[in-house]
């Protein structure tokens, strides 16, 4: 090879001319780096040593950690063992109620029913709304009275909210009333609106519109009423008046008689309507009570009805006023 320079050492070994007399070295050669990549290398050994430093000391501590927790865990599950069968016991021995959302115990339906406070809907008896009427008591002022036919027995519904609207003879509305009534567990309930102020209209036709309850309740005790006997009508009077006799056949003594006074000509249309309220009738006791009017009424009255009811008995007491009224 003419351009190639051959260097050949001596036989005792002495390197030649132009021969260096260090021995070769051969280092790695690494290509150059960046500035940043030489960062992410440096990182990266470093993030290898702290693992294998953290894997040494993790492998240090496990041991005695292991012994650790297996003591612990075996604590907590004897402190824990009471209050897991204590839960469980609890809710295997959980009373059923009338609220659990089951039809359980001895429930008709879902939480009514049976000893449930509630009665199912299935459960009552139809009641109708038979003859709304308003009567004038003075100028001006008129009561209004819904007279109810009830099949139910041992049951009842509390808050019903009801409307009275009042027409003159020309169908324009002259007023407007708003109230609620108990429907109680008996044969004819009376629902009667008082003092409803006209003005100078002359009332001629009265509407009762009421919504029907959702909810009904049982009455569990014995719905006991006072008899009523001695019914008399004054009827030579301008202001006239009618009478009755209350007694109470029952070994119980009853509370807060509500007695309703339905005066009817001889045609069977009303004429007259009051209220008067007894607070006690002890047993086997006998009460005259009075209905008055300030003026006569419009039409003869030839027959008295008393319709009496207790309906503070299904009012919670909650809603019942200091007086003990409704």
């Amino acid at each position: 090879m003419p351009n190639s320079v051959v260097k050949h050492r001596r036989c005792d070994g002495t390197p030649a001319r132009g021969e260096s007399s260090k021995p070769p070295t051969y280092a790695r050669r690494t290509p150059a780096l960046a500035k940043g990549e030489r960062g992410v290398v440096l990182l990266r050994h470093c993030l290898r040593a702290i693992s294998r430093r953290c894997g040494i000391v993790g492998a240090m501590l496990s041991w005695s950690r292991r012994h650790q927790l297996a003591y612990a865990s075996g604590v907590a599950a004897v402190i824990a063992l009471p209050f897991v069968w204590w839960g469980i016991l609890w809710y295997l021995t959980i009373p059923e109620t009338c609220t659990d959302g089951n039809q359980n115990q001895d429930e008709q339906g879902v939480d009514c029913g049976g000893s449930c406070p509630l009665a199912c809907a299935f459960e009552v008896a139809p009641y109708t709304l038979q003859w709304t009427r308003a009567v004038r008591v003075a100028p001006g002022r008129y009561h209004v009275v819904a007279y109810f036919e009830n099949s139910n027995r041992a049951r009842y519904a509390r808050d019903i909210p009801y409307e009275i609207t009042l027409y003159d003879k020309d169908n324009q509305i002259i007023a407007k009333r708003r109230g609620s009534f108990v429907l109680t567990p008996q044969p004819i309930v009376v629902v009667l609106h008082t003092n409803i102020d006209t003005g100078k209209s002359v009332a001629a036709r009265a509407v009762f519109t009421y919504v029907r309850p959702e909810r009904w309740y049982q009455y569990f005790n014995e719905y006991l009423l006072p008899e009523v006997s001695g019914e008399i009508i004054a009827t030579n009077s301008l202001r006239p008046r009618a009478e009755a006799i209350l007694e109470n056949p029952h070994p119980d003594p009853l509370t807060s008689i509500t007695a309703v006074g339905l005066v009817y000509d001889a045609g069977g249309n009303l004429v007259g309507a009051s209220q008067t309220q007894v607070d006690r009738l002890e047993p086997r006791e006998r009460k005259r009570i009075v209905f008055t009017w300030p003026t006569a009424w419009e039409g003869q009255g030839v027959r008295l009805e008393v319709v009496v009811s207790r309906p503070s008995l299904f009012i919670p007491l909650a809603h019942i006023a200091p007086s003990g009224r409704q």
